[in-house]
């Protein structure tokens, strides 16, 4: 359609996600018409989803929750993907310097409406759990990271992982996630 330069014809709705808010990333929940999860770099750079309501025609609903899930560690450039049912794969780095940015890989459960966010299963380092026999004894830094699912099997699904390295080298994981357990 045509995007008119009159802000008030353009804009329906808006909401502030956060005081601090970095690299915001919005995905639709699953089996939940009208309920999105926003991951994002919060406060102290800790990594956050916020769950929300909007209508199909732009109306914006309230904040369902606000759940934590890197504390205590650092969280920049989050981006999530669906899984499967309630289980949603979030990936991540722990800086924005090339010389310190470590990767990880965390899923959650939504549920309830989107009223309900919880951690499920153990986090996965892209740097310490998955070096490829190439680099053993190298440092495996990752940045930016981006996911994406390739293919559902039954017992896993498996995704691509896409990210910045050091000296601007780019990196790509691919990793299977248990829908069952989150691992």
């Amino acid at each position: 359609g045509t995007i008119y330069s009159n802000a008030s014809t353009c804009i329906i709705n808006k909401a502030v996600i956060s005081a601090t808010c970095l690299t915001p990333k919005i995905i639709a929940v699953n089996g939940m018409p009208g309920v999105y999860a926003i991951v994002f770099t919060g406060p102290s750079a800790f990594g956050y989803v916020r769950t929300i309501s909007i209508s199909g025609t732009g109306i914006i609903g309230a904040w369902m929750t606000n759940f934590g899930f890197t504390n205590p560690r650092l969280c920049y450039h989050p981006d999530i993907a669906f899984v499967s049912g309630s289980t949603y794969a979030i990936v991540y780095s722990t800086s924005t310097t090339a010389t310190s940015s470590y990767g990880y890989v965390q899923c959650i459960s939504i549920t309830a409406g989107g009223a309900t966010v919880a951690l499920k299963g153990a986090v996965f380092s892209m740097t310490h759990d998955a070096i490829p026999a190439y680099l053993t004894g190298q440092q495996v830094l990752v940045q930016e990271p981006e996911i994406l699912e390739l293919q559902q099997g039954s017992a896993f699904h498996y995704f691509a992982i896409a990210y910045k390295c050091r000296d601007d080298d780019g990196g790509l994981y691919t990793v299977q996630i248990s829908p069952a357990t989150g691992t």
